[in-house]
């Protein structure tokens, strides 16, 4: 897989592992609160791939590889932070924790 691919898979499975670390070891609480955090840094780190992804669409001057390469970029960041969004959603459905 390219790197791309698994940048988003990642982090919802590092998410869900430490949603579910979190729960065990310390209240639901706690854990809405670790997931919220988490939730505002990938947020952050969308924001910035899509602004950046933006830059390299506009300067790249006629380059097919780095048009495509940025597009490709664009539509995974688009993905991800689907993912990120849906991933509370997703862990309330498999673990039953209301946050």
């Amino acid at each position: 897989m390219k790197k791309e691919k698994i940048g988003p898979i990642l982090a919802f499975l590092f998410l869900a592992g430490l949603i579910q670390a979190q729960i065990i070891d310390i209240g639901k609480d706690e854990a809405c609160k670790v997931i919220d955090w988490i939730k505002l840094l990938l947020e952050l780190l969308i924001i910035a791939l899509v602004v950046f992804s933006g830059y390299q669409i506009m300067t790249a001057g006629g380059d097919a590889g780095s048009l495509e390469k940025a597009k490709t970029r664009l539509i995974f960041v688009l993905i991800g932070g689907a993912i990120i969004y849906s991933a509370k959603a997703l862990v309330n459905q498999v673990l039953h924790v209301d946050c």
